[in-house]
Formats: structure tokens, sequence, C-alpha cells
């Protein structure tokens, strides 16, 4: 419980302490997140970890209320969402956040501009917005530049050599990172050549970005290069809960059985067919 909120704990203690974050193995988030995670470490771990237990958990309840007003509750039982909460991971604050980018304006650009902190969701969340505000709404796009390139470039001249750490361990846990993939490419755990996969991960993506937005955030899962299988937790709202929560929990018994986590691409593929044969066919970004 909360192991993985220990680890941003101890990385921003370290970091406090005048150490290397990326002196640690398990620090992979970039150098602006890092100055978050300092916040986390200026509590003693049980305070912050019990703190943080209950923010996440509201935060959920925030989020899937938003995205699943009738049986919002249900989501309890998605195994992704169970382990976010469990580990203490930053998903479903992400997820929250991407929430906010339909409004427009400053908020959608800062919502956007913090996403980034993540890597992975913004890879998820904002490919399908950033082509619309580059047709419509430039006013947020140039918003969204301003604040994601201040929020980057702070510990950019702060402490430069941050970057360069970041990168390093990032190179380091690319193949690891694929094999754990909630998408395509977790079908390198079967050998299937990296290239053979991109290629894919390039043409869903890029058809994914002229549908609507909820099948836009499940093909940019699906996409991800470098990713965890609890990403999935995009998938909350797209899909039925009826449907999406049984093959999550089967998928993840599953991976547990064989020790494996290529079960759990289930949820994004399954998520994807129902889109494609049952998802609505509006174009407007709804949640």
């Amino acid at each position: 419980m909360g192991y993985d909120f220990s680890l941003f704990w101890e990385i921003g203690k370290h970091f406090l302490e005048g150490g290397d974050p990326y002196s640690l193995g398990s620090s992979f988030y970039p150098p602006a997140t890092v100055y978050f995670f300092v916040l986390f470490s200026l509590l003693p771990l049980r305070v912050a970890t019990a703190i943080f237990a209950f923010v996440n958990s509201t935060v959920f309840v925030a989020t899937v209320r938003k995205l699943d007003r009738k049986r919002w509750w249900t989501w309890f039982l998605f195994p992704p969402a169970l382990f976010v909460l469990a580990a203490g991971q930053l998903d479903l604050i992400f997820l929250y956040l991407s929430t906010f980018l339909v409004n427009g304006g400053i908020i959608a650009a800062l919502a956007g501009s913090l996403l980034t902190l993540k890597p992975q969701m913004a890879f998820i969340a904002l490919p399908w917005f950033l082509i619309r505000w580059v047709k419509r709404d430039r006013n947020t796009l140039a918003k969204w530049i301003v604040l994601t390139t201040i929020l980057h470039t702070i510990p950019l001249v702060i402490s430069p050599g941050l970057y360069k750490g970041w990168l390093n361990n990032t190179q380091g846990a690319v193949s690891w990172r694929m094999q754990q993939s909630p998408g395509v490419f977790s079908l390198t755990n079967l050998n299937v050549p990296v290239a053979f996969l991109a290629i894919a991960a390039l043409v869903i993506a890029a058809w994914a970005l002229f549908k609507d937005y909820k099948t836009s955030k499940v093909a940019q899962l699906i996409a991800l290069p470098i990713g965890i299988w609890y990403d999935s937790v995009f998938v909350i709202g797209t899909v039925p809960y009826y449907i999406i929560i049984p093959v999550g929990i089967a998928s993840f018994a599953l991976a547990y059985f064989v020790s494996n986590a290529l079960p759990l691409f289930l949820i994004s593929l399954v998520a994807m067919l129902w889109r494609i044969t049952k998802g609505s066919k509006n174009k407007t970004p709804s949640f």
C-alpha cells in the first residue's frame, strides 16, 4: 500500500537534501515533476502518504462522477483504478486534469500543461485537443505553449543537469516499459518487431485524431509506446462499466496467473473494439 508514492516521496526528499534525484533507479519523471515531489517530502512519509491517499480518492470520485454520472461507484471495481489508488500512483490525478481540456481558455491550457508532467498522460489526452486548438482556438493553444514552456524551463535554468539524468534513466527503461505498455507495444513480449508495432501505432493514433475524443483517448492508449498497464484508467467513461470492468478483472487475473503483462492489453483492445462498433458517432469532446 502506497509503495509508488513512497518512491515519489524519496525522490523529493533526496533532491531537497541536495542529491541527484535520477541517481535513484526508480526516478523516471521529467525534472519539473521532481519539484512537485519535493512538496510531498516536506512532511513525514506516513503523514504525506495518508494525505495523498485522501486526495487521490477524492479526485477519483470527482473524476468518475464527471465521466459516468449514473454508475460512477462501479469504477472502484476496475483493477487499474484500484491499483493506482492502492499504490499511490498519479494517473487518476492526470485523468482528472484531462477533463478540463474541453473547457478551453486558461483552465484548459493549464490542465494541458500539467499533463506534460507525465508525458504518457499527455500522449493519451492532448493530441486530439491540440489539433482542434490549432484549427479553432489558437488563443488556448498559445497559452498552453507558454505555460508548458515555463513549466519545463524552470528546472532547465535552475538545475540543467537534471535533464541529462532524466533522459539516461528513461532510455534505460525503454525495453521493460514497452513490455508493460497497455497497448500494441506489449506485443514485444511475443518478440513482435518494434518497427512493425511502431508503424501500427502511428496508423492507429493518426486515424483516431479524426474520430470523437473518447475514441481518440482509447486509440492513443493503444498506440502508447512507453507506458504501464494501469494507464488504462483512461478508458473510464469511454466504454460501459458492465463491459470493461469484467474484462479488466479477467485480464488482470490472467496476467497474474501467467506472470506477464500481455493479457492486460485486452482492456484497451476491447475498449477500442467497442468504440468502433458501438461507440458514439458524435465528434464533440463530451465527457
